[in-house]
């Protein structure tokens, strides 16, 4: 495995940087500039997915927008005709690949374009999840009006295990005998050893009158299934496979 810290710098170039993990960026390169009060330039081309170039990206657009003047430029952004005027092959590469593949290709609008097709790599974008949330309906820390139930994501390596409780309107199904729902409160848990997260879930758990829990059963998640079925024995918890064929299943 490759060792990239120790050194001294006065500038680092991450190309690629769509694909370049944050953790190693943050932890590894940039602590390597800081002697030298150095500078980080990323290059990269659009995804599907949120990364630390993303972010960076929407970092230094916020941060042009509020400069000040005399301060220099901390984004730029080329898409295919500009790399076009200075190169011929290029252009005539790209009129093939439209072509081939489109214009209105996700693979054309990210290569070329600079188009983040986040809807196509997320579950929900970020501008929509703004759209269906009301800001003004607050967290609710306690429920025993009606049964609801609960839903936990179990935490992979570096991630959070959370805890969801969804409230479920559950006199008026739509004509389809689908059930509104809303979400009541999360439980987040970072770094917390297992034997302490499975107390902090059935504390969390017992604020609510829930009548159904599922977990995501991969990785580590059927073993945390069984446990907090031992927990939560007047609860019905269940195991849920949350591979591509579940989920299309579950969806379709």
């Amino acid at each position: 495995k490759a060792k990239i810290e120790s050194k001294t710098y006065h500038f680092a170039i991450v190309d690629e940087a769509q694909e370049a993990d944050e953790y190693v960026v943050t932890k590894s390169i940039k602590p390597m500039l800081a002697f030298n009060n150095g500078t980080i330039a990323l290059t990269g081309t659009a995804t599907r997915n949120k990364s630390y170039f993303y972010k960076m990206i929407q970092f230094n657009k916020r941060r042009d927008i509020n400069k000040k003047r005399g301060q220099r430029q901390s984004h730029f952004e080329y898409d295919w005709r500009t790399a076009a005027k200075y190169n011929e092959n290029y252009g005539r590469f790209i009129s093939k690949e439209k072509v081939r593949i489109g214009e209105d290709s996700d693979e054309f609008r990210m290569s070329y374009l600079n188009h983040w097709m986040l809807e196509k790599g997320m579950f929900v974008t970020e501008d929509r999840l703004g759209r269906l949330y009301d800001p003004s309906m607050p967290l609710v820390p306690e429920w025993w009006r009606t049964p609801i139930i609960m839903g936990i994501d179990v935490a992979r390596s570096n991630d959070s295990t959370v805890a969801t409780a969804v409230w479920v309107d559950w006199d008026h199904p739509d004509g389809l005998g689908f059930f509104e729902h809303r979400v009541l409160n999360w439980l987040e848990l970072h770094d917390t050893d297992w034997e302490s997260q499975y107390f902090k879930i059935v504390d969390f758990v017992r604020n609510y009158e829930v009548m159904r829990v599922g977990i995501d059963a991969q990785g580590v998640g059927g073993a945390v299934a069984e446990r907090l079925a031992l927990l939560l024995p007047d609860i019905e918890v269940l195991s849920i496979s949350s591979d591509a064929k579940a989920q299309n299943e579950r969806w379709v």
